[in-house]
């Protein structure tokens, strides 16, 4: 299975590899959290559930559950997380 990597860009998630959407969101652009990113690349984060992601909610980077990932993170639920902060980047203190 061949996986891609997404980035970052605004609000939205913006595909690198010409994917279709998946959702009824903004032209390419995917459903999930903004905060969820690569430890070294934070824009950055797979289409699936990975323990490469990060969750960046809080000034230090951690670890997420993949099947919190699958369920939460990566969807349109990811609102309803607990870390979750409305207009926080990866990389704000």
């Amino acid at each position: 299975m061949e996986t891609h990597a997404i980035r970052v860009a605004g609000r939205g998630l913006r595909l690198e590899s010409g994917l279709t959407d998946h959702f009824d969101g903004p032209a390419g652009a995917l459903p999930g959290c903004p905060l969820i990113g690569l430890l070294r690349d934070p824009s950055t984060r797979l289409e699936t559930a990975s323990h490469v992601h990060r969750c960046f909610a809080r000034a230090k980077p951690t670890e997420i559950n993949l099947l919190f990932q699958s369920e939460i993170c990566l969807t349109t639920a990811y609102p309803h997380c607990g870390r979750y902060t409305p207009n926080r980047r990866p990389g704000d203190r």
